[in-house]
């Protein structure tokens, strides 16, 4: 994601936007965004695993619309 996104001079930025589930079982939902606009979603067990689940879900929409 860091790699499409910076040749164009864009923000990226990850945020944890939620939190489930008890303390034994958390899970995290994540968005990435580009300029502040979301591209993608996430969600697992650990906070880099939701980051990274959002940047797969923003990379398979890229084809679908332009961070340009």
């Amino acid at each position: 994601m860091q790699e499409l996104v910076q040749p164009m001079q864009k923000s990226l930025e990850y945020e944890i936007v939620g939190e489930s589930g008890p303390s034994h079982e958390k899970r995290f939902n994540a968005e990435v965004r580009v300029d502040g606009i979301v591209f993608g979603s996430g969600n697992a067990t650990t906070k880099k695993d939701a980051e990274q689940e959002a940047a797969k879900d923003a990379l398979s929409k890229y084809k679908e619309s332009e961070f340009k």
